[in-house]
């Protein structure tokens, strides 16, 4: 009964259990595909879902993070700007995996129309978590989950192993669920004044710097593995990621999903204190689970229902679970950095993510010599750089922000200003 009170007083916990239902069916999904298609193919799946993540960071340019920090509401005019900036990043991102990566024109097309519609999708899902529609936000920015799952029985039923199909079908899901995200938000007829656009521009901007050297190291081992190995290589990879590196990157997710508004909620430093230990309990808790449980089921999976097709190693394993633990890390940090900092520190913690994203590229690089396991670990000392620097960030953000809190009413100023420099 305990747990259960905690559990429905955890925003992040809800938030991160659905996330890992949805992980769960993406998790499903890869294994089913890795089964029914040749690994070389399921190599180039996993390539081109790793490129619509990065599509649908650096497609809305940054402009969910200024949605959820004034609040915004959906408007005719945001919708215009990000099918703009969407569209443009979708042919961009197209043209440069065609000519590194050698896709075909069908897939690289495919490729470029998911990645468009996947930034649109996910600034209507920003409208919803601005409004604590938690529900329908989480569930278009878990949608890709579902759409995977969903490719798995039509791939099968029409009998084809080509990554082109897959991808096809992946982009008209995301068509649909970002059409009727924004129908939904656009509903919801929110008034809130538009800042500048000056003022957008270099708090969007701020805000995405952060989130895409993120959301390149999340896939950077995607990028990197076909370059450096083999698609084969990518395929395995890709297999202990949906797996054992499943839960990790759910609960990094959900920490970050709910941290951001709960901590911008806080009044004063007792609340934030307990806001993060209460999260923390609990989710390491989930971690704790994750660690346990994940790699002996990774094995199974791979020798059992996969027949021994990817070569799963105990140090591939250990390499994954390890760096999941420090995304986790980076995701509280970062998170912290986002609802306390001013912009400078937020430009800092960029340029700190983006320095990360280059040793990572490096470690990827030397640690290739050892194979795929060596490859991962080289990509996690990146996050360790980007979660040191992210956590001092965040200390010092917060002790700014008390120290404005405890100042006298007449000198205090508002979470907005505090933010700007």
């Amino acid at each position: 009964m305990h747990w259960l009170r905690s559990f429905s007083s955890s925003p992040s916990l809800r938030a991160t259990f659905f996330l890992v239902i949805g992980g769960a069916g993406f998790a499903a999904a890869n294994v089913l595909l890795a089964r029914v298609l040749p690994p070389d193919e399921f190599g180039r799946v996993s390539l081109c879902l790793a490129i619509m993540q990065l599509g649908l960071t650096l497609g809305p340019l940054g402009l969910e993070v200024s949605i959820n920090r004034r609040q915004l509401g959906a408007s005719k005019t945001l919708l215009v700007g990000s099918l703009a900036s969407g569209s443009v990043i979708g042919v961009v991102l197209a043209v440069v995996a065609s000519h590194l990566y050698l896709l075909s024109g069908g897939l690289a097309f495919w490729l470029g129309v998911a990645a468009a519609a996947a930034s649109i999708n996910r600034v209507g899902g920003a409208f919803l978590q601005a409004q604590h529609r938690l529900g329908a936000s989480l569930f278009l920015a878990q949608v890709h989950n579902y759409i995977l799952l969903f490719v798995v029985p039509v791939v099968v039923l029409l009998g084809s192993n080509d990554s082109t199909l897959v991808v096809a079908l992946v982009a008209l899901g995301y068509v649909a669920t970002a059409f009727a995200g924004w129908l939904w938000s656009l509903r919801l007829k929110v008034s809130r004044p538009l800042p500048g656009l000056g003022a957008l521009l270099v708090e969007s901007l701020a805000g995405l710097g952060i989130v895409l050297a993120v959301q390149v190291l999340w896939q950077l081992e995607r990028l990197v593995v076909p370059r450096m190995l083999s698609m084969a290589d990518l395929g395995v990879y890709a297999v202990v990621a949906s797996i054992a590196g499943s839960p990790f990157r759910m609960i990094q997710i959900g920490i970050g999903y709910t941290l951001l508004p709960g901590l911008r909620s806080c009044r004063d430093l007792r609340q934030v204190r307990s806001l993060l230990w209460r999260e923390g309990r609990m989710v390491g808790a989930a971690i704790t689970a994750s660690v346990v449980v994940v790699p002996g089921l990774t094995l199974v999976i791979a020798e059992r229902f996969l027949h021994g097709r990817y070569e799963i190693t105990g140090m591939l394993l250990a390499a994954v679970v390890i760096t999941g633990l420090v995304k986790v890390w980076q995701a509280v940090a970062s998170a912290a950095v986002q609802a306390f900092s001013t912009t400078t520190d937020m430009f800092a913690l960029t340029v700190v993510s983006w320095l990360g994203v280059l040793a990572g590229v490096g470690g990827a690089v030397y640690g290739s010599r050892f194979g795929l396991p060596g490859l991962v670990f080289g990509v996690g000392l990146a996050w360790l750089i980007v979660s040191m620097a992210g956590s001092m960030l965040a200390v010092r953000g917060i002790r700014r922000w008390h120290q404005t809190q405890t100042a006298p009413i007449e000198a205090r100023q508002p979470p907005a200003a505090l933010n700007q420099d």
